[in-house]
């Protein structure tokens, strides 16, 4: 298992970032034209998703215990609250290519680093998203909670 470095936290960029024992996937992308384009076609593991969500991808540390919001927004699977209407595919592209269900360029802070990369396969794997989508799609909080980047930089967005 490969493990990624935290970005500084006094900066206000997520402590998160490493690989799991998931296939292998995109290249990931570092912005411009290119988008990294999902390989997992298979059924996430819940089970795997959790252990990468609170552990090895660390995405406690900005959407909190149980995905229902922190620094991050809450990203249960509440439709009303969280991101239930999501697909996996949507989930996809706001973890490995930082874009919005919209298309937008989400918050800088939906990153694993300093300088506002989105995620790559090296630190964690089209499955392993899949595997973590899966986690959250167990979850579901109705309380409203966008996370405290949203109020500290008007750029932030999830739309």
């Amino acid at each position: 298992m490969v493990s990624v470095g935290c970005a500084a936290l006094a900066a206000l960029v997520p402590a998160c970032g490493s690989s799991d024992s998931g296939g292998g996937g995109s290249s990931g992308s570092s912005g411009g034209s290119s988008l990294a384009v999902n390989t997992f076609t298979g059924t996430g593991d819940a089970v795997n998703g959790k252990t990468l969500y609170d552990g090895d991808a660390t995405c406690t540390m900005c959407h909190g215990p149980g995905a229902v919001g922190s620094l991050g927004p809450n990203i249960t699977f509440s439709t009303t609250a969280g991101i239930g209407g999501w697909t996996e595919e949507q989930f996809f592209q706001v973890v490995r290519n930082s874009k919005s269900r919209a298309g937008n360029t989400v918050c800088k802070y939906m990153s694993p680093t300093a300088d506002g990369k989105p995620f790559t396969v090296a630190m964690v794997s089209d499955k392993g998203i899949g595997d973590i989508f899966a986690y959250l799609q167990t979850t579901s909080s109705d309380t409203v909670n966008k996370g405290s980047y949203l109020q500290l930089d008007s750029t932030c967005s999830t739309q």
